[in-house]
């Protein structure tokens, strides 16, 4: 009997997968397709991560520990029994000079050219620049005897994870593929977890993921701005943007203004942009002034408090939520991280509590300091001079908060009446 193809062990659910990258996107998808009937391996370099789960016990609040059950874990590539599908689900994060760091990427593209056999399928998700897939991936699987395209697959689609948002591992997933057999494998396989949408290579797809990512980036600048000049203007910026959002046509979005920007993509795709920007000697200006709008807003905040406290040197600071967005427990490129460190060169007395978020590292320049959630009490709101919310989790009961600390800065517009145009104020003695 003839060995089965890749396409008929998909359709009958023989087909083994493997995820490289335990993150915020690979474990979802790991979970995905082991509820789907796929045998699943899961490869992360992160001892710790590995041996929490062997043991059943996960580190993501969208994936719950019973939803690890059948998913095989190790730390090296080398251990998975020959996989009929590979995801590359690892970090791209910046490096030091605000440059594209690809090391991730190339280091679990090697192991896999190290094992590359023919009738293989690559999917690349991790959120590249266009022209990763083809001029960095693929030399680093292909041999002289097994070529991409031809002996094994390869294609990209990028990640839809939305931390915090369980509904969101089932948003449709863009697929480009080497070729257009490459396309139709991805797409075979992704479909049996999600909506698909194939697009003609692996370079659109790439740039799918950067311009989603990044016209929420610059959206975000633009309500920062509008925030900033209204609080200048005396106008009430929360109250605009629910007028403006009144309006039936113009496929009108709602962004709002905040302290600053986070997670793992929205404040890292402009610099993956810029990259392939560079290559083609293309402008990007509004991109850029997006990104130095973000870089504002944290030094905006403690301008505030600045102003409120007369100085923030010797003063006791609380700071409610650490992670980048309501309800998760992700604390990448925190907002709350930038103030801290700011106010700390202020010589300020910094505190933060987060029920999600357990430990906060802070930098800047040489310096590090790693604090931990306070537990929150009358005593402790009541100790401080200020009381700032940087993130605005549902599980904080915002009138008792109100009642205890003597002076609240609400960046998120969420302690009710207070004073203020654009980031709220709130006195103990007023309501």
């Amino acid at each position: 009997m003839d060995k089965m193809t890749l396409s008929e062990k998909i359709e009958s659910k023989q087909a083994h997968i493997c995820i490289i990258g335990l993150g915020y996107t690979g474990l979802p998808l790991a979970v995905q397709f082991a509820e789907a009937g796929y045998p699943v391996s899961g490869v992360d370099t992160n001892e710790d991560k590995i041996t929490s789960l062997k043991r059943g016990k996960g580190y993501i609040g969208d994936v719950d520990d019973g939803q690890l059950v059948g998913i095989s874990f190790t730390t090296s590539y080398k251990d998975v029994m020959r996989p009929d599908i590979i995801f590359i689900c690892v970090p791209t994060p910046i490096n030091g000079n605000m440059e594209p760091d690809l090391s991730c990427v190339k280091s679990a593209a090697k192991a896999i050219g190290e094992n590359i056999r023919p009738g293989q399928l690559v999917i690349l998700q991790s959120t590249v620049y266009p022209g990763v897939t083809e001029n960095v991936v693929r030399p680093l699987l292909e041999w002289p005897y097994v070529k991409a395209g031809v002996d094994f697959a390869l294609a990209y689609s990028p990640a839809r994870i939305n931390p915090g948002d369980k509904a969101s591992i089932e948003a449709t997933r863009v697929v480009g593929g080497l070729t257009l057999e490459c396309t139709k494998l991805a797409a075979d396989i992704l479909s049996k977890i999600v909506p698909v949408h194939a697009v003609s290579s692996p370079r659109v797809a790439e740039m799918v993921k950067l311009y989603e990512n990044i016209f929420r980036n610059v959206n975000i600048a633009f309500a920062d701005e509008m925030a900033i000049l209204c609080d200048k203007a005396g106008l009430d910026v929360w109250e605009v943007i629910e007028g403006v959002a009144t309006k039936p046509f113009g496929l009108f979005s709602i962004f709002y203004p905040g302290p600053g920007i986070g997670g793992d993509c929205i404040p890292v795709n402009p610099y993956y942009l810029r990259e392939l920007a560079r290559k083609y000697d293309c402008a990007i200006p509004l991109v850029d002034i997006a990104v130095a709008t973000h870089q504002v807003m944290p030094h905006y905040v403690v301008k505030k408090l600045n102003d409120l406290l007369g100085t923030v040197r010797g003063k006791n600071v609380l700071l409610l939520g650490a992670s980048f967005k309501p309800n998760v427990d992700d604390a990448r490129h925190s907002p709350a991280a930038a103030i801290a460190a700011l106010l700390l060169q202020r010589d300020a007395r910094v505190a933060y509590n987060d029920p999600r978020v357990h430990r906060l590292v802070i930098s800047w320049k040489y310096n590090t300091v790693i604090l931990a959630s306070q537990e929150l009490t009358p005593e402790l709101l009541a100790s401080q001079d200020c009381v700032v919310v940087v993130q605005a989790h549902t599980c904080y009961d915002w009138d008792w908060i109100a009642k205890y600390a003597p002076l609240i800065l609400d960046t998120r517009n969420v302690v009710g009446k207070g004073e203020g145009t654009f980031y709220k104020v709130r006195r103990k003695d007023r309501t």
